[in-house]
């Protein structure tokens, strides 16, 4: 992609079908579909593309185990219809990218008989989810198997563990890859692009145009579209709030940290789900790159463009990788981490001030502003 091209693009063209403001993996997605169907499309960004929560994950490609947990206990139908929904996104990732995407076999370790039967249970009706979309078959091992899988467990308490499969995926470099399809089939893509201020119609009130600055070059552009999409994630509210300041804001941010840990922690090539934190959370730790990727947390937190790993969550991950593992793995063996922010939805009457991410449910709404 010739970033000149792409502004001579975009200053020769009079009006866009869409303009979609967000370049992650949401506003990819968007404007590759849109393109294929034949539509004139920009796609901007203010950072890089993939630059915030779309190459900040975890790096998996699943239905969400702790979501169908809560879909059972709560008897939550939505929570179950996002897993199911997921898992039939999942073959379809896998099958269209699998030079950036592969299966992975993961081991709940388990320290009862009940823990044993109890994960088992719960995988085999993940599976079950999944139908003809499963990868492969689950299995209860015993604690011999479990260590020959990932010898670096804690041995004494152990009693089983539990296998399983869900799929790895090079988040950044997918989104990547979307956003080079799109412009490969006709869309105008730039990012380093700031949106200013909408214009709208005078005798109708709707949107019509929208100021945008090219921040390498300081060059600002009037950008006019039938249709604007807001795909900015954790900035989602400020870009509603540009187009009606009397919006009330909608997402709830959650910040979620990694670390990058060296290879020799874990050798193999099975990862580990911890299905339940002290806190009611789910920690991986993960084979990624030649290296071992551990994460994530799950807090309330302030929006902010760069967020920083902070030692106390190098503290907490650590904790349980030391619970786990026979050898201590200490701060100086982090080699890098990052956090990102997820966007929640709250709904409408949903108190702002409500902290607990881990209960709002990971799905998506269509606002339309008329």
């Amino acid at each position: 992609m010739n970033r000149q091209e792409q502004i001579s693009k975009l200053q020769a063209t009079k009006e866009f079908d869409i303009c979609i403001i967000g370049a992650g993996a949401t506003g990819a997605g968007i404007a590759l579909d849109a393109t294929l169907r034949g539509l004139k499309v920009l796609l901007i960004d203010k950072s890089d593309f993939a630059g915030q929560t779309s190459s900040k994950s975890t790096k998996l490609i699943h239905g969400g185990v702790r979501y169908l947990e809560q879909a059972v206990k709560k008897l939550d139908w939505e929570q179950y219809k996002m897993v199911r929904k997921s898992l039939r996104e999942r073959e379809t990732l896998l099958k269209n990218a699998p030079h950036l995407s592969r299966p992975l076999a993961l081991i709940t370790p388990c320290f009862n008989l009940f823990e044993g039967i109890y994960y088992t249970i719960g995988m085999k009706m993940y599976e079950w989810i999944s139908g003809s979309q499963s990868i492969a078959k689950s299995e209860w091992l015993s604690k011999k198997e479990t260590l020959n899988l990932i010898p670096e467990l804690k041995s004494k308490r152990l009693s089983s563990g539990v296998l399983y499969y869900d799929g790895q995926l090079d988040d950044a470099r997918y989104c990547l890859a979307i956003v080079q399809s799109a412009e490969g089939s006709g869309a105008v893509v730039l990012n380093h692009v700031q949106a200013l201020k909408f214009n709208k119609n005078e005798d109708n009130g709707r949107l019509k145009s929208l100021n945008i600055k090219d921040l390498i070059t300081g060059n600002e552009h009037t950008v006019n579209s039938k249709v604007f999409i807001n795909a900015t994630g954790p900035f989602a509210d400020s870009i509603r709030q540009m187009a009606s300041s009397k919006l009330k804001p909608r997402i709830k941010v959650s910040r979620g940290a990694h670390v990058v840990l060296p290879r020799e922690v874990m050798k193999g090539d099975t990862a580990i789900l911890v299905p339940k934190t002290d806190d009611g959370r789910v920690i991986f730790m993960i084979p990624w790159q030649d290296q071992v990727l551990v994460g994530t947390t799950d807090e309330a937190d302030e929006l902010s463009e760069n967020p920083k790993l902070e030692d106390y969550e190098k503290t907490y991950l650590l904790e349980y990788v030391n619970r786990y593992f026979e050898k201590t793995v200490t701060s100086d063996q982090i080699k890098s981490g990052f956090a990102g922010l997820r966007p929640l939805l709250q709904a409408q009457l949903q108190s702002a001030m409500n902290s607990d991410t881990k209960s709002l449910v990971r799905d998506h709404e269509v606002e339309i502003d008329r």
